[in-house]
């Protein structure tokens, strides 16, 4: 199955594996929020294709983090890029997520915004641990083409 849920889940638990020890130094790494997840989109059927997760690497591991065992996980930066943002409370799916998407997308074609990524949707989501009140919430964001 090559939906975006499954997807997901086979990519959380590499990530998740690689936080509890299954990393080239056996080291227990405390995972952080958000889990990024970046929805990567057909332009020209507007579905979702693939998702990769990230989760941020601490700040006490971030110059020498040990090296994952999984092919499907790597180690790197994260860009800083300018978004649009919409916060979404309460249970968040893909499905949510991606009519939530197609509504911001709207909206900022009729503002007259065009410079915005086509193929790419992110949604961060801080509910579960290290959150003292464990509602969901999430932040869905389109990016503007350009870094800064």
């Amino acid at each position: 199955d090559t939906s975006p849920n499954t997807t997901y889940q086979k990519t959380y638990y590499a990530l998740y594996n690689y936080f509890k020890g299954v990393n080239t130094m056996g080291l227990l790494i405390e995972r952080t929020v958000p889990i990024r997840v970046i929805g990567q989109i057909d332009p020209k059927t507007d579905q979702i294709v693939d998702c990769h997760i990230m989760f941020y690497i601490p700040e006490m591991y971030s110059v020498n983090a040990p090296a994952p065992l999984s092919v499907e996980i790597f180690v790197g930066g994260d860009w800083k890029k300018r978004c649009y943002v919409v916060n979404i409370n309460g249970k968040y799916t893909w499905n949510r997520a991606f009519k939530i998407y197609r509504a911001l997308k709207s909206f900022l074609a009729k503002k007259g915004i065009k410079d915005v990524t086509k193929d790419e949707m992110i949604l961060d989501i801080y509910s579960g641990y290290g959150i003292p009140n464990s509602k969901k919430y999430a932040e869905l964001m389109i990016c503007r083409n350009e870094k800064y």
